[in-house]
């Protein structure tokens, strides 16, 4: 379980390195073509040229991703979960720890969607 702990971050960060390389400066080059091109203001505005964030904004937002990440590893535990037990030939151990790694990849799913609800909730209440 615990390589499977590491592989599942190593992707993580791997996908997170390809964001901060690759998609990351294509967006800032695409949004200074449209911030400093010859649009309108309402324009310019729509894309979100002229948009002051906050802390807490940049903060929310980071909250989120990283509780849908967990949300992702949350249903790759109980897919994880559900092969162990599709394929446990009756050992009863493999069965075992095959609902076990379904029942933690739920109540994972559960916190974490609980958790994105009150960073929601609590997001919208500060803007």
């Amino acid at each position: 379980m615990r390589k499977i702990g590491l592989v599942i971050f190593g992707v993580v960060l791997a996908l997170f390195g390809v964001y901060v390389m690759v998609v990351e400066p294509v967006m800032a080059a695409v949004n200074s073509e449209i911030c400093d091109g010859p649009f309108d203001p309402e324009q310019k505005e729509a894309a979100g040229c002229n948009v002051d964030k906050d802390a807490g904004t940049v903060a929310s937002s980071v909250i989120q991703v990283v509780l849908g990440f967990i949300g992702v590893i949350a249903v790759g535990v109980m897919i994880y979960g559900g092969f162990l037990f599709l394929t446990s030939s009756g050992d009863a151990g493999k069965v075992k720890r095959g609902q076990d790694a379904i029942k933690y990849g739920l109540i994972g799913l559960v916190v974490s969607l609980l958790a994105y609800a009150i960073v929601t909730f609590v997001s919208m209440m500060v803007s």
